[in-house]
């Protein structure tokens, strides 16, 4: 019968075999083959990584058999792991000496370091790590016997690192790992601007740099003056010990060291003095044990020189820049390399460093500099979406030289308010050859950085293997440690979206939106369950994770996640009451998300992104009670000569009556000016009103503004937009579209009109001036010097006093716009941006962009009040017509924070999608315009009701909105196109975009016609 059944399966298919009722003997138990032993995730994932047939406890006592030439790291890490693993007593038996009988014998040592290892791979039927390059290795176990050989010594401590990792269950599984890494360069540049690492926390990066199978480490804190500043002079002696224990740690975690000095800021390129201080500098360097060296130039300017030989050697412009640089670099590299031995290739960073657009400054790098030096580079943008082989291919063309990226991510020095502990991603697996390497920008949370830069590592070694969502996990549980790592995982995912990737919360993100799906009772559960543990996660995290400074510095992100969960479940009860129809609970519960969302706006560190703060926000609006009557004005415009006169109709929407009153400035009279119900009104201008436009408002009913245009009528309108690069204020005609280019001090950054829009006022931000305006004639008729990098302008109402924040010196300051005096600054916090006066001239509002404050200035005793805390990086300000509130920007985010006036007080954020940036509001104060400097569009939001309008794209860089007296048209600066984009505020459509002079920053339209 077996052989009938054999011959039939050689003949007749499966299936027919079975119809035939036949089966097939099954073999005996012991004869079944055994399968290959589960291993352990390795990471960085191995490139060849072959599972044997079975695993063993690692016994109390090993044989560890080692060269005298055994890489001492490689060594110390064996040893620790295997006592980890449970080993107590280790024997160690020197290479050439028999082994004592043990249940497990352990050879250290490649090739050159151990000649016994080679034989323990012969008899393991192991290959040897010949032909691999120098850090890659062999690691391969069974029946009692281990070995680690690598290409050279920094494969062997790879392999231990392996080692570790396979030891995971305190079993060494069979098992054959050959193994090496795709890029030649794999690290860190501490390049980040803030606060600097510590000391200790420098120290723990490389042993993680190790451990991660990193191998560079590039020195360039910005906080060290001897970096920067003062490049010229030697270290202290104390200050030199501790970065000769920077390298000796990096040499025993087998991480290159990289000194990288700055000396852009005050080099002079042909002085003699200048380059035989660098070559001073590094060699002090050297003789502490390090060997390769960085000159970075980025971040400067290659327009102005620091001394007059240079123009007079090298001329002016980009060619120039980079002659001079190549000649710097050229002449030091020289001297200094001469006579010292070891050296790797000296590395650059150029002042274009994140493009691939050629230029006079790339040729001269190209044809000057030497062919040796490697050029770190960013990719396509400072923090690029994708970088591609190709572009890296071509990089390395257009600039001549070999490119190691500067990648930045995860920095955050630009987006403080966050953490970035999402996975690497968006570089092609052949950046990782193409180029001579990769270093990761980190944040300034020293161990925060540590999830992202493990993914980095991973895919470092290994890019045809990686999986950006399997290495953040595995990030996760190699930080956290089985005891945290479910409450790490909620932690990280809530933090995970970058300019690499836009996923935000993806497990959140699913349950919210399945929840959404019809409120059903399993996702219903799931989310609650969510939001429960989000809200114990700061708890359960502070608990079990022991990592004390990766809790001290995520210590506020922590705390807002979960308020954030306990958020959550209001709002999941909020929703579900509005479906039961229970309206007691929908009001109890809106009123508490309400004061829940208001604490959560006070700590400007974000968590969730466009998330959370959209659930809670949609939540709040789908459920907000009545607002109450509102008011209107027929026609919502009206437009006086002086001593005219003219009637508009005031009506509410609702049959109830309300009391009101109106309220008039200067120059206009109201008939009736109070009223009960709907009202005919007669406004009349005085026969002495100056032109401007003026706002009438009205009480007893929703905040409504009716503009009032005093003029004669002759002339037109102006936009004025101030272009930062091109050193100028563009005056376009709005009737014709024709421009004027009118030259100012360096980088305009604001600009603002007068009432009659007959003066203008530009903040010169790279002169440290305000530059005076005659709009009709198209001429600068004074500069005034004021305190340092003006950002931000504001007149009072009576036009008598123009207020300029000086961001660097963190003070407001007056100028007397008869007499063009600037008064005394008055101290606000720190980086105040731009200004909004209230419309009675009672109060300056000063959004301080480093301090996530607003300081209210009261004008007539100029004193600053007590600073108001809003959202991440408020940046623009602008007060509504009745005065009563003032509307913030957090440009750090996507929130625009009201504040009322008379207590002081925020309310909670309203929320727009993308970077709340520019900000404008209509002259009826019903709508807020949005611009997103980050982005494309501009978008409307209801200053009532808090709800956005549809987004309208105008074109990239949208960076400030400015409406026309009526509020018909908002025009937006498009800063990369140099366009000022009308939008019709009507339809929401676009118009023809206007020319601007070169980076158009801000914009302002005149109220009336300027002849």
């Amino acid at each position: 019968m077996d052989s009938f059944t054999h011959a039939l399966r050689r003949r007749l298919p499966l299936a027919l075999l079975l119809a035939l009722g036949l089966t097939f003997p099954t073999a005996p138990p012991t004869s079944a083959a055994p399968a290959a032993t589960p291993l352990p995730q390795v990471w960085p994932t191995p490139r060849q990584i072959t599972p044997g047939k079975g695993s063993r406890p690692v016994p109390d006592r090993v044989v560890e058999v080692v060269g005298e030439a055994t890489d001492p790291a490689a060594r110390r890490a064996v040893e620790t792991a295997l006592r980890e693993a449970g080993a107590e007593d280790i024997v160690t038996v020197t290479a050439g000496h028999r082994p004592p009988p043990a249940a497990l014998t352990v050879y250290v040592g490649g090739p050159a370091e151990n000649p016994d290892t080679a034989r323990a791979l012969r008899r393991l039927h192991a290959p040897a790590p010949d032909g691999l390059p120098a850090e890659g290795y062999v690691l391969a176990a069974a029946r009692g016997t281990l070995a680690l050989s690598g290409a050279g010594p920094a494969g062997t401590f790879y392999a231990a690192q392996t080692l570790r990792q396979l030891l995971a269950d305190n079993r060494l599984p069979d098992v054959t790992v050959r193994d090496w890494p795709a890029a030649r360069l794999r690290g860190v540049i501490e390049g980040f601007y803030g606060t600097p690492w510590s000391h200790a926390a420098r120290l723990a990066q490389l042993d993680f740099y190790g451990r991660t199978k990193q191998n560079v480490y590039v020195y360039s804190p910005k906080d060290d003056a001897y970096l920067r500043a003062r490049w010229r002079d030697e270290y202290p002696p104390a200050a030199l010990a501790r970065l000769k224990e920077l390298v000796d740690r990096a040499g025993e975690n087998h991480v290159r060291f990289t000194y990288a000095l700055s000396p852009g800021l005050s080099v002079c390129y042909s002085s003699p003095d200048d380059i035989a201080a660098l070559v001073r500098k590094f060699a002090s360097l050297y003789d502490i044990g390090v060997r390769s060296f960085a000159i970075p130039l980025d971040d400067i300017s290659y327009t102005k020189w620091n001394c007059a030989a240079d123009e007079a050697r090298f001329g002016t412009g980009g060619g120039a820049a980079g002659t001079a640089q190549s000649y710097l670099l050229n002449e030091a590299w020289a001297a200094f390399s001469e006579g010292r031995p070891g050296l790797g290739p000296l590395e650059m960073v150029p002042t274009e460093y994140s493009d691939l657009a050629d230029s006079p400054y790339k040729t001269a790098l190209r044809e000057h500099l030497g062919e040796d030096v490697v050029v770190e580079w960013t990719g396509t943008a400072t923090i690029p979406p994708v970088i591609t082989t190709a572009q890296v291919e071509q990089a390395r063309q257009v600039y001549g030289h070999p490119v190691l990226v500067w990648d930045n991510y995860p920095v955050n020095d630009y987006v403080t308010t966050r953490l970035l502990l999402g996975p690497y991603t968006g570089r092609e697996p052949g950046v990782a050859t193409a180029a001579v390497g990769v270093t990761a920008n980190p944040m300034v949370q020293a161990e925060a950085s540590k999830l992202a830069l493990f993914t980095s590592a991973a895919y470092l070694w290994n890019p045809h293997a990686y999986d950006p969502r399997k290495a953040f996990l595995a990030s996760v549980r190699d930080l956290a440690g089985p005891a945290a790592e479910h409450w790490l995982r909620i932690f990280a995912e809530n933090s995970y979206s970058s300019a690499l990737d836009a996923t935000e919360s993806p497990t959140l993100t699913k349950l919210i939106a399945d929840f959404r799906d019809g409120y059903g009772e399993q996702a219903t559960a799931a989310l609650r369950a969510y939001f429960t543990d989000m809200a114990a996660t700061p708890a359960q995290l502070r608990a079990h994770l022991a990592n004390p400074g990766f809790l001290a510095e995520s210590s506020r992100w922590l705390d807002k996640l979960g308020a954030y969960g306990t958020a959550g479940l209001t709002a999941v009860d909020l929703l579900l009451a509005h479906r039961d129809g229970d309206t007691d609970a929908v009001t109890r519960l809106w009123n508490r998300l309400q004061s829940e969302r208001k604490a959560l706006d006070a700590v400007p560190q974000q968590v969730s992104p466009g998330v959370m703060d959209q659930f809670l926000y949609r939540t709040m609006l789908e459920n907000a009670p009545a607002p109450g009557p509102d008011a209107a004005f027929t026609p919502t415009s009206l437009t006086l000569k002086p001593g005219e006169e003219a009637t508009v109709r005031l009506t509410f929407s609702e049959t109830a009556s309300p009391r009101w009153q109106l309220t008039t400035p200067p120059g206009l009279t109201a008939t009736p000016s109070t009223g009960t119900g709907a009202a005919t009104i007669t406004l009349k201008a005085d026969a002495t009103a100056k032109p401007g436009v003026r706002a009438v408002t009205v009480d007893g009913a929703l905040p409504r503004a009716l503009p009032v245009q005093v003029t004669d009528g002759t002339g037109t309108f102006r936009a004025l937009t101030a272009n930062f690069s091109g050193a100028s204020v563009s005056s376009i005609d709005l009737a014709t579209g024709a421009g004027t280019e009118i030259k100012t001090g360096a980088n305009p950054g604001e600009v603002i009109a007068s009432a009659d829009g007959r003066t203008a006022y530009a903040a010169n931000q790279g002169a440290d001036t305000v530059s005076v305006i005659d709009v009709a004639s198209g001429t600068v008729t004074a500069t005034v010097p004021v305190g340092k990098v003006p950002a931000g302008l504001a007149l009072t109402p009576d036009g008598k006093t123009l207020w300029v924040a000086n961001y660097t010196d963190g003070t407001v300051q007056p100028v007397d716009t008869a007499t063009l005096e600037p008064g005394t600054p008055v101290k606000v916090g720190r980086r105040p941006e731009n200004l909004a006066i209230t419309p009675d001239g009672a109060t300056l509002y000063v959004p301080n962009i480093q301090d996530n404050t607003v300081t209210p200035v009261d004008l007539a005793t100029r004193t600053a009040g007590k600073a108001i805390a809003v959202g991440p990086r408020p940046f623009n300000v602008v007060a509504s017509p009745d005065g009563r509130t003032v509307y913030v920007s957090n440009s750090g985010g996507s929130t625009i924070t009201p504040i009322d006036t008379a207590t002081k007080e925020t309310r909670p954020t309203f929320l727009v999608t993308g970077q709340a940036y520019g900000l404008a509001l209509s002259p009826d104060g019903r709508t807020l315009w949005v611009s997103a400097s980050t982005g494309d569009t501009v978008t409307p939001l209801n200053t009532v009701t808090g709800a956005p309008g549809t987004p309208v794209t105008v074109g990239r860089s949208a960076f400030d909105v400015a409406p026309d007296w009526n509020g018909a048209t908002v025009y937006v600066t498009t800063s990369d196109a140099n366009r000022l984009v009308p939008v019709d505020t009507g339809t929401g459509r676009p118009g023809t975009p206007l020319p601007t002079g070169a980076y158009p920053l801000a914009a302002t339209v005149t109220g009336v016609p300027v002849k």
